[in-house]
């Protein structure tokens, strides 16, 4: 009796067994980013596992084959503030060797802006609003990433007219400027009306 670990893992040691006897069951094999199944008579690995158990041995050489699933991991992808932007995107779960991730797309909202993406630790991870993961040492780890956005500064400044120069000020999308400045006509050293 022998086994093929279809591509993965270190296989367990041949076994004779007689006709009709059971065989022991090997220990179970492990390959990093994969789950065993069990072993199949069959290398499609199709069918019921085998229970060595209740398994006994058929007449001629034969050999079991390990079924291996490869695992996944899953991204996620937020907003830091639903109301300044969103994303295209809010999780998909991919393969840890073959797969291949779609990331997401952050769309900033009127008066926002996007300024980065981050990660769980707030690292920025790009600064490009279409984020794609990237594999960490050959594989993918999943993780969440948040789109950071934050809303868009204007400038203001003033026509007086004619009157005495007023300074500008910056102003933040959605916030109150203040008190608006009074310029004074310089000829008549009368407040100016702003309209």
């Amino acid at each position: 009796l022998s086994f093929d670990m279809n591509g993965h893992g270190t296989a367990p040691e041949k076994q004779t067994v007689y006709f009709g006897a059971k065989a022991a069951a090997p220990s179970q094999p492990s390959q990093s980013g994969y789950t065993f199944g069990g072993w199949y008579d069959n290398s499609a690995c199709t069918g019921t596992a085998v229970n060595f158990d209740s398994w006994t041995m058929p007449a001629g050489n034969t050999v079991l084959y390990a079924k291996w699933t490869e695992n996944t991991v899953t991204y996620n992808y937020s907003s830091n503030d639903a109301s300044m932007g969103s994303v295209s995107l809010a999780d998909e779960t991919v393969a840890v060797y073959t797969g291949s991730p779609s990331g997401s797309a952050a769309a900033a909202k009127t008066g926002y802006r996007f300024v980065e993406w981050t990660d769980e630790n707030n690292n920025q991870v790009s600064d490009d609003e279409a984020f794609v993961p990237a594999k960490s040492g050959g594989v993918y780890t999943g993780g969440s990433f948040r789109a950071v956005f934050e809303a868009k500064t204007c400038r203001v400044t003033f026509d007086t007219a004619g009157g005495q120069s007023v300074s500008g000020q910056n102003v933040t999308y959605g916030k109150a400027y203040g008190t608006l400045p009074l310029p004074v006509n310089l000829i008549t050293d009368l407040p100016l009306e702003l309209s």
